[in-house]
């Protein structure tokens, strides 16, 4: 028990105190545990910041029957947005999935994939249906080919237009006073 005095207000409050003599056994940061492999872990994922720290912690444990997570957390702590990069190989690696089926699988999943190739929101799609649609599919593998093909001219067409703009002169305020 302890009595204080406000230092602005004069007035004075008693305290009481009461609390359980508890110290950990072992504790430790999650950066101190990077390298460790533990038997069992605690681990308070709602205080973490970012998404690498609760990855650290959460895999520092031999086995899920070992790790104990201390009290609900938002899945935002153990979930990020994926890159830009990423997102793109996902796509490609779909788009090729459906090239694959339209070409090597049987009569009904080729129907599917052609009408999924087709619906998907591409700039390429009406070519596509042109090839698949109206009977000028004789070498379906050909799509595939195609689609690479007009990306790859797209991909040099934005360079072309970036090189393009980089090479026109820029008028500045300097440049114009010199005239």
């Amino acid at each position: 028990m302890r009595s204080i005095v406000h230092p602005v207000s004069g007035r004075s409050c008693v305290m009481k105190r009461f609390q359980v003599p508890l110290t950990p056994g072992f504790a430790m940061t999650a950066h101190k545990a990077q390298g460790l492999t533990l038997p069992r872990v605690i681990v308070d994922l709602a205080s973490c910041r970012g998404t690498e720290p609760p990855y650290v912690m959460v895999s520092r444990c031999q086995s899920l029957d070992g790790l104990l997570v201390m009290r609900p957390f938002p899945i935002s702590k153990i979930t990020c947005r994926r890159s830009q990069d990423a997102r793109n190989e996902s796509t490609r690696l779909d788009l090729s999935r459906w090239q694959s089926i339209a070409v090597h699988g049987s009569a009904q999943e080729q129907e599917a994939a052609k009408t999924h190739l087709v619906s998907t929101n591409n700039e390429h799609s009406t070519l596509i249906e042109q090839l698949f649609l109206e009977g000028n599919s004789e070498n379906p593998g050909h799509v595939g080919e195609l689609v690479q093909q007009l990306q790859d001219e797209d991909r040099a067409q934005t360079s072309k237009r970036r090189h393009e703009s980089d090479d026109t002169p820029h008028v500045t305020k300097r440049t114009r006073m010199l005239r």
